[in-house]
């Protein structure tokens, strides 16, 4: 029999174009063409090659395919001189290997040519179907011998899957003969001679059936002859699909029952599903699956379910999600035990549910340090990082870059760490602010005060005589990310800490700072933390290493110069004094705010005040509760302050 090759995808818009006349005209000639569908990782997803991509890899490398569809008859891709111009790919402008240039005529003329090597395959399916032996037997019907190198592969497929949805963005639900698994995995055997009349016979024994398989009654197995230098196919053979016992079972999802409860700040979802049995035989438990994130929810049911009938599998408690854009999936796992294999999987593909969540985790949990971030990535489990076209600020490797071969994570004793990529980050050119925004909340509804602490490593760059300002900016909320409080701020000078260099910085082990913000008199349910940066066009800037840490004992912090700060009176009617004293020359911001976070009055902008004893006043405008922010270096000292 012909074989024909297509290479395809799901998310492929050509593809979903061309491929339901071509699957017509190939179900049309079944009976003397076998096709086998490898769904290749491009142009988009797609969940077959996500469950199998290597072997897809292989194939498209022996035929050095670089797009699709493309489509091969017997290992030949196809052009207007096939046959002798009967395809349409010159009649309508068709690529070469296109399938809308394939019709009845190609077919006719593939399958006329002579072919003297006689095939056969038998499968003997285990009787729980998770592994089958197959067997090939060869004939040489010619006059001469064949001679060689000759693979003889065994390929598994699944004949047809129908879906109720579009896996993919090309629209496409109807998928055929898609290639699942090439045996052996040890590499395909070689014929590498056989005399005429001669016939032989391949061996596959206990070829386990891959997990993934969507519909057990819709599996066969194909095989071929082909030379790999040519890459010509001298004939095939498929099996017939397996007969599945009535002891096996099929439970099919009918129905997602899921509750979401609460704001996106500690968003729960009271999971569940509503499931029939569709099968033949009773269901005593199964387990529903949750995949949202990175997590993986599990819940055991026990149940005594008749064919035909239907229950709600609910978890009873509800369940907190995990911080940023996600999607719920469903599926059902260990039927009866898992002794026997579920029919169908198709059935229990149904629509993910998307949600957004910000979670409240335990203070004590924010110890973060991005060893388990992949290289490159702009989101994590932890942090979103924004620039302009997520283009300059990453978690880095040292791998990245070339010529570097110490770590680049803080003080040389971690891989990876934030990377801000201010040498390339022209502000003329692009958005010169960006962020580093850590999605969860820290729970400080029992504590008083909490120390926040990272390390940092930044030069300055010189040009054209002068030295970059890059800048650094650390913000809280108390409020879930609807309004911020500032409480740190480095630029320049100040944030470098190595001396200014022309090159691009790569920090030493010694080159690393580590900074201490202290927050006390704290009197909120939830702590955000976020960086702001904002590009001069200066050199790298490295962050690692943050953490938050919680019970602190307020007390002066040496490395900075605010050694006290007083209100008073508290509570006022109509002024508040704002005492200080500053143990040196340093940059002072004095704000105050709302308990909401928004800025109600600024009172010093960045100003530089000499060592001393300082005292200014506030007349509030209304009544209420206010923050009173005092921030010098990397020390910010807030306190409330009560208006009647």
């Amino acid at each position: 029999m012909v074989i024909i090759e297509e290479f395809t995808n799901a998310s492929c818009s050509p593809c979903g174009s061309q491929n339901p006349a071509f699957n017509e005209l190939l179900k049309q000639n079944q009976e003397k063409v076998i096709a086998i569908k490898y769904q290749t990782e491009y142009p988009g997803y797609d969940p077959y090659n996500a469950q199998n991509n290597p072997d897809v890899l292989d194939r498209s490398a022996l035929y050095e395919i670089f797009g699709v569809p493309t489509a091969l008859i017997d290992g030949a891709v196809p052009d207007d001189t096939y046959g002798g111009g009967i395809g349409k790919w010159a009649s309508e402008g068709w690529y070469p290997g296109a399938p809308g240039g394939f019709n009845q005529e190609v077919l006719d003329y593939a399958t006329g040519l002579e072919t003297t090597i006689g095939i056969h395959i038998e499968a003997v399916w285990k009787e729980d179907l998770r592994s089958a032996d197959v067997y090939v037997h060869l004939t040489n019907h010619g006059s001469e011998p064949i001679e060689g190198q000759f693979w003889v592969p065994v390929i598994l497929v699944e004949m047809e899957n129908q879906w109720l949805f579009a896996p993919g963005s090309n629209g496409e639900k109807h998928f055929t003969q898609i290639m699942r698994r090439i045996y052996p995995e040890n590499g395909i055997p070689l014929l590498n001679y056989l005399a005429p009349g001669a016939s032989t016979t391949f061996n596959y024994e206990n070829l386990q059936i891959p997990s993934y398989i969507y519909d057990l009654k819709e599996m066969a197995f194909i095989t071929f002859l082909q030379n790999p230098q040519s890459r010509k196919i001298y004939n095939g053979a498929i099996t017939e699909t397996p007969d599945i016992p009535a002891s096996f079972s099929d439970l099919a999802i009918l129905e997602k029952r899921t509750v979401f409860s609460g704001d996106d700040c500690g968003k729960m979802a009271l999971l569940g599903m509503l499931v029939e049995n569709s099968g033949n035989t009773v269901i005593h438990s199964a387990t529903a699956v949750y995949n949202f994130g990175n997590e993986t929810h599990r819940f055991d049911f026990e149940m005594n379910l008749n064919p035909g009938d239907t229950i709600l599998l609910e978890n009873q408690e509800p369940t907190i999600l995990p911080s940023g854009s996600h999607e719920i999936t469903y599926a059902i796992e260990n039927i009866n035990g898992d002794s026997l294999r579920e029919t169908n999987l198709l059935n229990n593909l149904v629509f993910s549910d998307p949600f957004t969540a910000i979670a409240i985790r335990p203070v004590e949990t924010f110890d973060i340090g991005f060893e388990n971030d992949k290289a490159g990535a702009v989101i994590t489990n932890h942090v979103k990082l924004v620039s302009h076209n997520n283009l300059f600020i990453r978690i880095s490797e040292k791998n990245m870059f070339p010529n570097i071969e110490t770590p680049i994570g803080g003080y040389g004793n971690s891989e990876k760490s934030v990377f801000a990529n201010f040498r390339q980050w022209n502000i003329a050119s692009f958005n010169k602010k960006g962020s580093a925004l850590f999605v969860d909340n820290a729970d400080i509804s029992a504590v008083s005060g909490v120390e926040i602490t990272f390390d940092r490593a930044h030069a300055q760059r010189e040009k054209s005589g002068t030295l970059s300002n890059d800048a650094l900016e650390a913000w809280v909320s108390y409020d879930c990310g609807q309004n911020w409080i500032l409480v740190y701020k480095k630029s320049g000078n100040e944030l470098a800490t190595s001396n200014p260099m022309t090159d691009r910085f790569f920090p030493s082990p010694d080159q690393w700072e580590t900074d201490t913000i202290i927050l006390t008199d704290l009197a909120y349910e939830t702590l955000m933390f976020k960086f702001e940066l904002e590009s001069d066009n200066g050199n790298s800037l490295f962050l690692d290493n943050f953490k938050i840490v919680s019970n602190i004992v307020p007390t002066i912090d040496i490395s900075g110069s605010v050694s006290t700060m007083n209100l008073h009176p508290n509570p006022t009617q109509d002024q508040v004094f704002i005492d200080f004293e500053l143990s040196k020359k340093s940059e002072v911001w004095l704000n105050i705010f709302s308990l909401d976070g928004k800025l109600v009055e600024t009172i010093l902008m960045n100003e530089t005040l000499d060592a001393g004893h300082y005292k200014y006043t506030w007349i509030p405008s209304y009544k209420g509760q206010f923050i009173v922010s005092l921030v010098e270096g990397n020390q910010a000292v807030n306190k409330m302050v009560s208006v009647l």
